[in-house]
């Protein structure tokens, strides 16, 4: 702001007091002191942002050990390997972290599944089907389900299909999931969800 030279002096800048901060408290800060003080509460600024930011994964992994699967479990010394006639037995996990533990005998898929995303806690009941395929049956296919309903979240009115193969020179299993979610039947076409799942094993 400028004034004329007759009235600078009724504008007279005059320092009261400073701040916990250091920045002057005044009628009407000069430029370079206001400068300086803008630059302190920016730094300041930053700082916190930088504090809660760094806490923040943190809290996320604890919410996320808490609500998505019991813990004690990811041992590899409790994830049952037999029986084991499809080759797959063991603990699998995919791109989004939900896991799964299963067994498999006689055509028969069994185990339990821990999904990361979702209304839904800790492990749920896996059933399914499986084949060997391929040059000398090394390879499978197979396919199995979970509904979305156990003691410790309650019932999510929802169920989920996979079904994959897994190449045995390769270790992964590649799947196409359909989730069904209860809606009304004048919003039957908001029932279903289609997508794409890679498994990959951990134990």
């Amino acid at each position: 702001m400028h004034f004329p030279d007759s009235k600078r002096t009724k504008y007279e800048i005059k320092e009261k007091s400073l701040t916990k901060n250091g920045c002057p408290v005044i009628e009407q800060p000069s430029h370079s002191k206001m400068v300086s003080c803008v630059l302190k509460i920016v730094v300041f600024g930053v700082v916190a942002v930088l504090l809660v930011d760094a806490t923040t994964p943190t809290v996320v992994l604890a919410a996320q050990n808490e609500d998505n699967g019991p813990r004690g479990e990811d041992d590899c010394q409790t994830v049952p390997m037999e029986p084991n006639e499809c080759g797959l037995a063991g603990k699998w996990k995919n791109q989004l972290k939900s896991e799964m533990k299963i067994i498999c005998q006689n055509g028969e898929v069994t185990g339990k599944y821990n999904t990361a995303v979702g209304r839904a806690s800790n492990y749920y009941q896996l059933v399914g089907r499986y084949t060997r395929v391929g040059t000398n049956s090394t390879d499978t296919i197979l396919g199995w389900s979970v509904s979305w309903n156990n003691d410790v979240y309650g019932n999510s009115n929802s169920t989920t299909s996979w079904t994959g193969i897994h190449y045995r020179d390769e270790g992964n299993i590649h799947t196409h999931w359909i989730l069904v979610r209860y809606h009304t039947k004048p919003n039957l076409w908001k029932t279903s969800m289609i997508g794409h799942d890679e498994f990959h094993r951990t134990c």
